[in-house]
């Protein structure tokens, strides 16, 4: 299926997200003057990556064709000297297929993880927290296959096909709305920890044996 540039970027992004969360990152995607150091002024990168040093500035392109190789070759000019600040670029080309399932085990040891974060780092354990769930559901669901989920048809997913009942779902739609809100920015939000643990725990019931570990 052919995807738009948008929809490239968009893709790639939600699956470099929690792996940059899970390093102690926030990715801001589409950030503005605001967001950005002063040398970057009047740039609009596809996103950035801060919380750690070095922070990074994040560009997703279609393929390594000549603008591309341009643009990174403007970029690296760019952040030469800045030593707080590295380029990561993503070929959307490079990245399929999309998305495997994941063991047991691995998504046991994943949740211990964000739950060691949850107090110290909620939005980080929150993002960590969906793709656990993310991975649980795609290791469940035929449905799933190889591509990255919207949340909203995650959830869908998980509802329509029974194995989560209408209460559980209005949550995790709930949740779906402050992941994206956390996702594209809303850094004032805090999520709360039993918001990440319910997540958890729907993932963890989701896997089928993996206990969680309070």
């Amino acid at each position: 299926m052919t995807v738009s540039a948008y929809e490239a970027e968009s893709i790639a992004l939600d699956r470099l997200e929690p792996l940059l969360a899970a390093k102690g990152y926030r990715m801001i995607r589409s950030p503005g003057d605001r967001d950005l150091p002063p040398f970057l002024a009047g740039r609009r990168p596809d996103a950035i990556a801060v919380g750690r040093k070095p922070c990074l500035l994040i560009e997703v392109f279609g393929n390594d064709g000549p603008a591309a190789l341009k643009k990174v070759k403007d970029l690296r000019s760019l952040l030469k000297g800045q030593e707080d600040w590295d380029l990561n670029v993503y070929y959307f080309s490079s990245m399929e297929p999309a998305v495997e399932p994941v063991s047991e085990a691995t998504a046991a040891d994943a949740a211990v993880a964000a739950r060691n974060v949850v107090e110290t780092e909620p939005r980080a354990a929150l993002l960590f927290a969906w793709s656990i769930l993310e991975a649980a559901t795609r290791v469940r669901m035929d449905a799933a296959n190889h591509r990255p989920l919207n949340p909203h048809v995650l959830v869908n997913l998980l509802v329509g096909e029974g194995y989560v009942d209408q209460d559980t779902g209005a949550e995790l739609f709930r949740l779906a709305k402050l992941r994206s809100q956390v996702a594209h920015g809303q850094i004032d939000i805090a999520p709360k920890a039993e918001d990440v643990r319910f997540l958890l725990a729907v993932a963890e019931d989701l896997s089928g044996n993996l206990q969680a570990a309070e």
